[in-house]
């Protein structure tokens, strides 16, 4: 799409009344964004002309894995990005387990270390002292890994479904036709949405030719 096109379609959405484009929010919560949620994005915009709000977790899920492509698209006049932009790494559960399990130990060994290197009378507890530091590395490598990561998994959807809620509070969702959650944590939020606005199609599925589907389920409710 070229950018006279660009243009023309900005103009028709700033003018569009009651024949408004269908808007479709899209929700990802990887932090690659996988090939064909690019393209789906691509395909609704530049091929349906639908607007479309992609809500993930930043620009970096699109732009590392595909730099040109998000060039290409991140101005697309018809495109809504809402990003958490780190709000889930500032988390509280994020946050107190680094400091707690992490960084508080860490810091407190490594001075101990420091001062037997330091201290002449200290001296022989030092490689005491750096045993115990390498040993407080390699529990809580294992803490993180086996424990904590499963932990959070359970968590990670009320967390994210409760940031984006935050990042959408402003959005009017009566102008928004369709969910679509790409991945199992984008579900959480999905569902939330839908039972608060019920007028809205929430599903999982990447559906193409959207305009006649919509048109064909308002038929149905009008029937």
């Amino acid at each position: 799409m070229n950018i006279d096109e660009y243009a023309a379609t900005k103009e028709q959405v700033q003018v569009a009344g009651v024949d408004a484009p269908l808007r479709v929010m899209i929700i990802s919560t990887v932090y690659q964004l996988k090939e064909r949620i690019r393209n789906y994005v691509r395909d609704l915009l530049e091929k349906e002309g639908i607007r479309v709000d992609l809500v993930f977790l930043g620009a970096k899920s699109w732009e590392e894995v595909d730099p040109e492509g998000w060039e290409q698209v991140r101005n697309h006049p018809l495109l809504t990005l809402y990003t958490l932009d780190g709000a889930e790494h500032r988390h509280p559960l994020r946050r107190v387990e680094r400091v707690i399990v992490l960084r508080a130990p860490e810091a407190v060994l490594s001075r101990a270390t420091r001062l037997t290197e330091r201290v002449g009378p200290l001296r022989p507890l030092q490689r005491p002292a750096k045993a115990l530091e390498n040993g407080h590395r390699r529990v809580a490598g294992a803490f993180h890994s086996r424990i904590y990561n499963k932990a959070y998994k359970l968590a990670r959807p009320s967390v994210l479904a409760k940031l984006f809620g935050r990042r959408l509070a402003d959005v009017d969702f009566r102008t928004v036709d369709r969910i679509v959650a790409t991945d199992v944590y984008a579900v959480t939020l999905g569902w939330r949405l839908a039972r608060k606005h019920p007028h809205l199609v929430a599903t999982t599925a990447l559906d193409r030719d959207l305009v006649a589907l919509h048109e064909q389920l308002r038929a149905r409710e009008d029937s």
